[in-house]
């Protein structure tokens, strides 16, 4: 290791030479925040990794981990419904959604799902239907 740095000056003047704490640093702001890393890795708030940490993405162009997508919590799950209908089949689907809170400052980060889908059992089987003779309702079949 080189020479002891005196001054925050000399510290990012001399990067590795003043015994950056580092691994994997090729530049250092000051003994624990890197500013560059050694080819290969990626820069994350001062640190290098061979791989971003979760919720952010490798952005090969300047070597750093990027923001991913932020999403809202999942809604309740959806009536359950097959088409438009909430009768007439056995089994339908319902449905839940999230939204986008924050988009990544780049295309190239996918944002995860923000609706999903699963099979259910529709709670009524026959629709009510007006008939149109009768002020009343009566069952039909869908």
């Amino acid at each position: 290791m080189g020479p002891a740095c005196v001054s925050r000056e000399q510290q990012r003047r001399c990067g590795l030479s003043c015994g950056c704490r580092i691994e994997n640093c090729e530049s250092c702001f000051s003994k624990d925040f890197c500013t560059k890393c050694k080819s290969g890795f990626y820069l994350h708030k001062g640190h290098c990794f061979d791989k971003c940490p979760e919720g952010f993405a490798p952005l090969e162009e300047t070597m750093e981990c990027g923001e991913g997508c932020e999403v809202g919590q999942w809604s309740e799950w959806g009536s359950c419904r097959r088409g438009n209908k909430t009768c007439g089949f056995k089994w339908g689907l319902e449905t839940r959604t999230r939204h986008i809170v924050k988009k990544p400052p780049k295309d190239t980060i996918p944002c995860p799902t923000i609706a999903e889908s699963r099979r259910c059992k529709m709670a009524a089987r026959h629709c009510r239907r007006a008939h149109p003779n009768t002020s009343g309702f009566i069952l039909q079949r869908c």
